[in-house]
């Protein structure tokens, strides 16, 4: 456990040491929101609503979407077909350590990096922008959706991990 715990933090101190790379991917998804944010109003601006959602439903689906995006799909996973392609993975077999961990605590510490800075930029946004959200109304929807959330995290770090091991083949 604690070779993936040191895994972890070695990829967050990768993650961050490009500093300048990391804050311009913040910017383009903070114009990214923007831009789907300004959409939506002017879209639902006439009557206040468009194909039965109102405008605080189409916000907080926008920026909740943005908050999972961040939590379920990953980049680190395309490391795989490199590191087989480059003749890098042999490396792993030699060591003590399972590489779908390896490959999960690296995935992980993108995960969790992405999704803080993604609360970030929701309340950078709250700050400038009149956000109003729709909030769930009872817990056991707030439930199934994290339910959901972790179920879809796992699913795409299984599926991205097995698509990415067919570079054996090619």
């Amino acid at each position: 456990m604690h070779k993936y715990l040191a895994i972890f933090k070695i990829s967050l101190e990768k993650q961050l040491a490009y500093r300048l790379n990391f804050v311009l991917g913040q910017l383009r998804n903070l114009m990214i929101l923007l831009l789907l944010y300004y959409v939506w109003i002017e879209v639902s601006k006439r009557t206040g609503y468009f194909a039965g959602y109102s405008e605080s439903e189409l916000i907080t689906y926008i920026f909740g979407v943005h908050l999972l995006r961040s939590l379920i799909f990953g980049s680190q996973s395309r490391l795989i077909a490199s590191e087989i392609n480059e003749g890098i993975f042999s490396q792993y077999l030699v060591k003590p350590i399972n590489h779908f961990w390896f490959c999960y605590a690296r995935e992980l510490s993108d995960r969790l990096v992405l999704f803080f800075t993604a609360i970030i930029e929701m309340f950078i946004l709250q700050l400038i922008l009149p956000l109003n959200f729709v909030t769930p109304r009872n817990l056991a929807q707030i439930t199934i959706v994290a339910l959901a959330v972790i179920l879809a995290h796992a699913l795409y770090v299984v599926m991205s991990y097995a698509t990415n091991l067919i570079a054996f083949w090619s």
